[in-house]
């Protein structure tokens, strides 16, 4: 399965003064659902790929410039066709799915 993120209406372009490493904001396995933020502020939502290989999630992006690539394993009790991602106008992608 792949995923292409699409933009909020209010998101803005980073400007190349702008860098900042991917990093992960928050990891929740717990609770109602599986939630992943991760701090892509030097990438746009189309530099951004989601896969997802059985329960393997793999986020990559590429700029030109510079390029990321993460593996996350999902918990197996996760409802994986109804997984969504987003992108904020401050440059975080949230990837989230409800539990079965």
């Amino acid at each position: 399965m792949n995923h292409k993120v699409e933009q909020t209406e209010d998101y803005i372009p980073p400007t190349n003064t702008q860098t900042a490493e991917a990093t992960v904001l928050l990891k929740v396995k717990e609770g109602n659902e599986y939630k992943l933020a991760l701090n892509m502020q030097q990438f746009t939502p189309e530099d951004i790929t989601i896969k997802l290989n059985g329960n393997e999630l793999t986020i990559e992006a590429s700029n030109g410039g510079e390029s990321f690539k993460q593996k996350h394993v999902v918990p197996d009790n996760i409802d994986l066709d109804a997984m969504s991602s987003s992108f904020s106008s401050d440059g975080v992608l949230v990837i989230k799915a409800p539990k079965k």
